[in-house]
């Protein structure tokens, strides 16, 4: 996908913005807080029903207006995101298109420096990263999430208010959670050559996946689920909440054999999750037969220096679109062919 144009109104800080035209590289530049994130998670609007920094309505809106507007030409083809308090609307050429379609349709991928925490940080971190992979291959993942959540919450709510009731919503939870866990293994399946290959490129050492489901997995999953939640109904009710399926599994990641967290410096730990991202950019190509857009948000300015040249080159190899932020014109010093990269001021 390319993105032509995009209109902001009353989006974070913009009460107007309007660029008319993108290059294949694009480079924001401006002091912090002249709006260049901003100016990204517009674009990611475009493709996701969430900011990357955060949902709430009031947060994306300018100071106090009611609600915001944004428009994008993608290949030809308009995209517009309309929220107020009373209305929620999303188009494609003025029809309306459902969220997860249009993850699959306009398929964009940020990258920031919190992406670290995907080899640091928690299970949730981790889990997050790989469910929002996976929506943007399969429109039908994100109904299975929907669907396993909504079951999970008032099963949870079901332990500590009404436990008679609470195995009324196991079958919602055995149905989708196995679906859920299905495309997850699948992907990491995909993911794990991946990221082998490129963590060796862009890296000394070796890098690995390890997709750990907290009860015993068979060959039919719903079968496995099904008998994990019967196995664990006493300890749920002592616990007031449900304490197996998908929403508790956890994908290690290994640097040299031993786990990243405990082990990787944090220099390894920032290649490993670009390692990671492009690794995921790639299959969502070979699977949709589109590009997707990238957003690169300060993501690599805690890069060491020698390795900054190296991340980009195989990110621009890639042949996506590039978004990429910065404080400064020289920072973009180890892109080539100048001549090619739009450089689009904040601070005028």
């Amino acid at each position: 996908m390319f993105l032509e144009d995009l209109k902001l109104i009353n989006f974070r800080s913009f009460p107007e913005l309007r660029i008319k035209s993108f290059n294949k590289i694009n480079c924001l530049i401006g002091e912090n807080g002249a709006g260049k994130t901003n100016f990204m998670e517009g674009v990611y609007l475009l493709s996701s029903n969430r900011g990357f920094r955060t949902g709430d309505r009031k947060e994306l809106t300018y100071r106090n207006a009611e609600g915001f507007f944004i428009q994008g030409s993608f290949d030809g083809d308009m995209i517009a995101r309309t929220i107020t308090e009373k209305k929620k609307q999303l188009t494609l050429n003025e029809e309306a298109i459902p969220a997860n379609k249009l993850r699959v349709y306009n398929p964009i991928v940020a990258f920031s420096p919190n992406d670290i925490f995907l080899a640091t940080g928690s299970s949730d971190t981790r889990r997050r990263f790989f469910d929002a992979a996976i929506a943007l291959r399969d429109h039908e993942y994100s109904d299975y999430l929907a669907t396993y959540e909504r079951a999970l919450r008032q099963r949870n709510a079901s332990l500590k208010k009404d436990p008679k009731h609470a195995n009324l919503w196991n079958e919602a939870l055995i149905t989708s959670g196995a679906k859920i866990i299905e495309k997850r293994l699948a992907f990491v399946k995909l993911l794990i050559p991946k990221v082998q290959t490129l963590y060796a490129e862009l890296a000394k050492g070796s890098a690995n996946l390890k997709y750990f489901n907290n009860f015993k997995l068979t060959q039919n999953i719903e079968e496995g689920l099904k008998k994990a939640l019967k196995d664990s109904s006493s300890d749920d009710l002592r616990r007031k909440h449900t304490t197996k399926g998908p929403h508790r599994d956890d994908i290690t990641i290994l640097i040299n054999d031993l786990p990243a967290a405990k082990s990787g410096s944090q220099g390894q730990n920032r290649t490993l999750s670009f390692a990671l991202k492009i690794g995921s950019v790639e299959i969502i190509e070979e699977t949709l037969g589109r590009k997707p857009i990238l957003l690169v948000d300060d993501a690599l300015l805690e890069v060491d220096p020698s390795k900054r040249k190296r991340i980009f080159d195989k990110i621009n190899s890639l042949g996506v679109q590039l978004f990429l932020t910065a404080t400064t014109k020289e920072f973009f010093s180890f892109i080539d062919k100048q001549e090619e990269v739009n450089y689009i001021d904040f601070d005028l």
